[in-house]
């Protein structure tokens, strides 16, 4: 059964819970993702799934999710890598195609090839790039263990820390309009820049 939001901004995919847990519960699935964004599509089809710092082999996955600080050192190419990643792309520099020869070599996923080599373009320059990273706040793991499953799934003894929902921009124009509809002022909502992994 949806809830009255559900129906009224017609999401496709449930809402999704996610928090921390101390033990990894039954009905979650505990795979090696290479982008958290993928553990998210799996939860928004049904299931229950687990990401744990062993588990994770992607900083920011880790990191977004709050289980660790981002680690620059650990993602292929080191911090100058990283921040060409999220802007131009790392062919253009000797360092970063060494890089990707060493990638290839490790047969490393065709869409993070793609992406570590073109960029992907979220920040126009490195120092915007290394500004963004300054900003991000150090996080507190409350659990070795961070779960994502439709809010519906949840159990009574799980407390939620955040409440994802996936929509489209027409949706999410009708959230920020609900989320002023009973609050004094117009800035109530606030829509910061991040990547996949800060959902």
């Amino acid at each position: 059964m949806k809830t009255q939001l559900e129906q009224a901004i017609e999401l496709k995919y449930p809402p999704l819970a996610i928090f921390f847990s101390q033990e990894l519960p039954e009905d979650a699935q505990l795979p090696s993702p290479v982008c958290a964004m993928l553990l998210v599509a799996q939860a928004a089809k049904g299931k229950a799934v687990a990401m744990s710092h062993d588990s994770c082999s992607c900083s920011g996955a880790a990191s977004g999710f709050g289980l660790e600080q981002l680690n620059l050192n650990s993602f292929p190419g080191g911090t100058e890598c990283f921040l060409r990643f999220l802007t131009v792309g790392n062919k253009y520099t000797e360092q970063g195609r060494a890089v990707i020869t060493q990638l290839k070599e490790h047969s490393a996923p065709k869409i993070f090839l793609e992406e570590f080599s073109e960029g992907e373009g979220f920040l126009k320059t490195t120092e915007l790039a290394q500004e963004w990273v300054n900003s991000l706040p150090t996080p507190k793991p409350e659990g070795p263990y961070v779960i994502i499953k439709p809010l519906k799934d949840v159990k009574p003894y799980e407390t939620p820390k955040v409440v994802t929902l996936l929509v489209n921009a027409d949706q999410l124009s009708a959230l920020v309009v609900l989320a002023n509809y009973a609050r004094h002022g117009s800035d109530n909502v606030k829509i910061p820049f991040g990547a996949g992994c800060n959902c």
